[in-house]
Parts: structure tokens; sequence; C-alpha cells
């Protein structure tokens, strides 16, 4: 497989929430209270009760975690 294609189906990956939880490190608990504060919606995998976060929302919700926190102590 070349890069190129590497590239597009990672950022196709979708994250369970053992992921999510291990890259925010967040508890279950207050994963579930951060999405009724604005934490990036899970999607419906399938018809059944599975859920999964797209790499890049995750991603882009680290990222502005991280500009915050910079933001602040640049203070």
């Amino acid at each position: 497989m070349n890069q190129i294609t590497e590239e597009k189906n990672a950022s196709k990956r979708i994250l369970r929430l053992k992921d999510v939880l291990q890259i925010t490190g967040y508890s279950r608990a207050a994963l579930y209270r951060e999405l009724k504060r604005g934490f990036p919606k899970p999607i419906k995998l399938g018809k059944t009760r599975c859920i999964g976060w797209p790499i890049e929302v995750i991603n882009d919700w680290y990222a502005s975690q991280l500009n915050e926190s910079q933001l602040i102590n640049s203070f």
C-alpha cells in the first residue's frame, strides 16, 4: 500500500469509546458529562448500539484543547 492510500485510510478511522477515553484521559462518566457540555457527539455504527468518533473530529478537539491551554498559560 502506498503512503497516499494509507493516509486516506487513516483519516477514515473510527475511534471506539476505549480509544477516546485513552486519548482524552476522561473516565467514562466524565466523557458522558462532557458530551452534555459540547464534546463532539459520536456517530452510530450501523443499526446496533455501537458508536464511534471519526478520528479527525477527536484530533480537532484535542488540538483546540491544546490551543486553549496555551492561551491560558501565556498570561
